[in-house]
């Protein structure tokens, strides 16, 4: 998460705390009564809503820390098989150059496709190779079985496979726990704003105009524009299947 995210987070708890140093003091100057909102919502409400909203976003930024993470892995684990297509297409190129098998080359996937295209390519260079090494009619000049450079043969590269589908299935996995949580602190915040609201009209309804406690009333910001914002996790994604 960028670090301008979890300051804009930040601020909103301190904006909260702002009102509940207002409303302790409102209290005060209605002493022995106290202010108390509709339904019983009282200053020890906003208190425990505070709290229980500080840590919605520490899950929100824990579960998009896994997330980048998995996002981090699977791409160091694609550009790692990306190198083995080029290897690959080489080798072909090589010594199976003019063949039948030269121009079933996979596409090497770009960084920016989808997952489900990265599967097909990778799928499709391991079928190739396989039906390369059984050299079924034989190719004239060429002994089965193909491998790269250091030896790498079809079996490691299923092995290699294997891994980035894992890497991308993470990605999946951490998505989901990442939503929920982003719209469980979003509805969390929705209710503690429509009181935020509430009590500023409380408090003008209460006090006179030229009252010190009217006139330390914290403003609050207009929810369109920077609410969401100020909870907005901003991380373009570099793949379509990124997006959180």
């Amino acid at each position: 998460m960028a670090q301008s995210d979890i300051l804009s987070q930040r601020r909103w708890l301190d904006k909260l705390d702002e009102f509940i140093q207002h409303w302790t003091d409102a209290n005060s100057s209605l002493a022995p009564g106290s202010l108390v909102l509709s339904g019983g919502y009282a200053l020890a409400n906003l208190v425990a809503d505070r709290a229980a909203l500080a840590l919605a976003l520490d899950d929100v930024v824990g579960r998009h820390n896994v997330w980048t993470v998995a996002i981090e892995n699977r791409n160091l684990r694609q550009r790692s098989v990306a190198t083995r297509f080029k290897q690959f297409g080489q080798a072909v190129r090589a010594y199976l150059g003019g063949t039948r098998y030269e121009d079933a080359i996979p596409r090497t996937p770009r960084p920016s496709d989808p997952d489900g295209r990265w599967r097909v390519a990778m799928q499709s260079l391991r079928d190739l190779w396989t039906t390369i090494n059984l050299n079924t009619p034989p190719v004239p000049g060429f002994t089965p079985p193909l491998t790269l450079a250091g030896g790498y043969s079809v079996l490691l590269f299923q092995g290699e496979q294997s891994q980035v589908n894992t890497a991308m299935d993470d990605v999946g996995k951490a998505r989901q726990p990442l939503r929920i949580a982003r719209t469980a602190r979003d509805d969390q915040f929705a209710a503690i704003y429509a009181r935020l609201k509430q009590y500023r009209l409380a408090v003008q309804a209460l006090f006179p105009p030229d009252s010190p406690v009217l006139l330390a009333l914290p403003r609050l910001w207009n929810p369109r524009k920077r609410v969401r914002r100020a909870l907005e996790v901003v991380d373009p994604p570099a793949n379509p299947d990124d997006e959180p």
